[in-house]
């Protein structure tokens, strides 16, 4: 009696991988390229993109598009321990109305463009509540192979603010903190609106938030952007303090002085960047209204 043992071929793969930067895809893409009695409104969907959904990884592919609007298409989203969601992708099927692909089920999803090669979408849930993203074009055939970039596309441009009395522990240089930045839909002088997280606990604290969905509606109100991570949350450096504080007996909160002390230095941080952000010719190059007269020598970082 003879026993075969049935093997895979060995595949190299790293050692760990954060289950939260996985977005699994089909073994291949169905690609058709659009007909050419397709509408160029229609046809500029198809195509790969990703991007993000509620700040977690999101990619879709549309397959193909139709002179009537129909799309067959490809959802695929990341594992979220704090939205509760696994990994998965599924074909589906969408519209195109008015500009916007429309894709029913769960939740409601629209796609619409933001520049040339940039889609923002929402999501609505039955009850109205509505969560956002961004996505990038993509090549399918390097998606379909594996490949991922080093560096996940956002939906705004992610900046580096120094703090502006902590230091390092060796005294060298500030701490930084992240934020985001959207800047104003029109030309001129602009509000700036600087938003920020609640508390948290434990690991979520390490989570990144972009706001693009409160950020999207002041920005297309007049306002430019801030969304700030302080100290110790997302990847802003230092050490979060505010989440450390004492109880009574009774369960009453001590002191929290300390802490809200600690979040005002850091909103106090990105005050002055941000605005000699908005008056740097950068600024004024990304914005919407001027992009495309100054296409040539604009670069926005996604």
């Amino acid at each position: 009696m003879s026993l075969v043992l049935m093997m895979q071929s060995a595949q190299a793969q790293p050692l760990t991988v954060d289950p939260e930067t996985i977005v699994p895809l089909p073994p291949r893409f169905e690609m058709e390229p659009p007909a050419t009695d397709v509408p160029p409104e229609i046809a500029r969907f198809q195509g790969a993109w990703i991007g993000t959904w509620q700040d977690d990884r999101h990619i879709l592919v549309v397959e193909r598009v139709r002179p009537d609007g129909h799309a067959d298409l490809v959802f695929a989203r990341s594992d979220s321990a704090f939205n509760g969601m696994n990994r998965e992708w599924w074909r589906d099927q969408a519209t195109v109305v008015d500009g916007v692909l429309t894709m029913t089920g769960f939740r409601i999803f629209r796609y619409a463009f933001d520049g040339s090669d940039r889609l923002y979408m929402t999501a609505t849930l039955k009850n109205g509540v509505v969560t956002s993203g961004a996505l990038v074009r993509a090549d399918p055939a390097r998606l379909a192979a594996g490949d991922r970039p080093d560096e996940w596309p956002w939906p705004g441009e992610r900046v580096r603010i120094p703090h502006l009395s902590v230091r390092t522990p060796d005294g060298t240089r500030p701490i930084t903190l992240e934020g985001t930045f959207y800047p104003p839909s029109g030309q001129g002088p602009a509000p700036l609106a600087v938003m920020t997280h609640g508390s948290d606990v434990g690991r979520n604290q390490l989570r990144s938030w972009s706001f693009s969905t409160e950020a999207h509606w002041l920005r297309d109100n007049g306002f430019a952007v801030m969304a700030l991570m302080r100290r110790g949350r997302g990847s802003s450096e230092g050490i979060n303090g505010e989440e450390t504080f004492g109880r009574d007996h009774d369960g009453s909160l001590i002191d929290v002085a300390s802490g809200v002390g600690e979040a005002v230095e850091d909103l106090q941080s990105a005050s002055p960047m941000v605005a000699r952000y908005l008056t740097s010719s950068r600024a004024r190059c990304c914005s919407p209204a001027s992009r495309a007269a100054a296409s040539s020598r604009c670069t926005t970082q996604a």
